[in-house]
């Protein structure tokens, strides 16, 4: 039997990940397991261990993390039920589904490897010292098998290669270029964080991140939001066309039309 953890909310709403370690990372570094890639969650923000009866979340955020109704602290282990959502940071919502192994014809069962360390051997419930165990996690991170980081490698490179196609199609179709692209506006806004509020900047990339995953609805619906939001606040915009919400603007009308 494997796993598979879908992250439900966020930037990388709709993408899932197939489990197949025993012990796996959750959290912003690109090498994680689950890799959730935003500055709001920490590079190492869960430990989860998988074993016969389920799954084991280890808390290793400096907040609480939320599993259906029960609340986790910092350094706390829990079960994670395969029906709850587990909510972490603002707005980051994963699902765990266990897999048949006949999912897929070449499906892989968990690797209960007698010789790896079992989580369990740690007081994970304890106020000990838990660099220790940040450190054992860091050396069985970098001893995953060759085929896994392979996986992982390939695609990625599969992903960032549609989204560049994706992206250079809709520069066609567009006809020329009358203004400055997506990154160019975000890294201006960026830039800008007494103009343009972080939030914003958010909500601009999530609206264009379901416009490249062909949900147009919901794309339009959020970049209308936020176009009527500057308007209201259009007295602060002034006219100034290197005024990088104004830009924001010109560049949301662009996707609107």
């Amino acid at each position: 039997m494997s796993a598979r953890i879908t992250i439900q909310s966020g930037i990388a709403a709709g993408t899932s990940h197939r489990i197949v370690n025993r012990v796996a990372r959750v959290g912003s570094d690109p090498q994680s397991e689950v890799c959730l890639p935003t500055a709001d969650i920490p590079s190492h923000a869960l430990t989860l261990e998988f074993r016969d009866d389920g799954c084991r979340v280890y808390n290793r955020c400096k907040s609480n993390v939320q599993i259906g109704a029960q609340l986790i602290e910092p350094d706390q282990v829990a079960a994670w039920p395969e029906t709850d959502i587990l909510q972490l940071g603002q707005d980051t919502e994963l699902l765990l589904d266990f897999l048949d192994p006949q999912y897929t014809e070449n499906d892989e069962a968990f690797d209960f490897d007698e010789d790896e360390e079992d989580l369990s051997n740690h007081d994970l419930n304890s106020e000990g010292d838990n660099s220790t165990e940040r450190q054992e996690d860091q050396k069985k991170a970098s001893s995953l098998n060759a085929k896994i980081i392979m996986q992982m490698v390939v695609t990625t490179t599969c992903l960032v290669g549609c989204v560049f196609l994706l992206l250079r199609e809709q520069n066609r179709k567009s006809g020329p270029d009358t203004g400055p692209g997506f990154s160019e506006i975000v890294s201006t806004a960026i830039a800008n964080p007494t103009v343009v509020s972080p939030e914003l900047v958010q909500r601009l990339q999530h609206a264009e991140a379901q416009r490249i995953r062909g949900r147009k609805e919901i794309a339009h619906d959020e970049y209308q939001s936020i176009r009527d939001d500057l308007i209201r606040g259009s007295n602060e915009i002034g006219n100034e066309s290197e005024n990088p919400n104004t830009q924001i603007l010109s560049f949301i009308q662009g996707r609107l039309e």
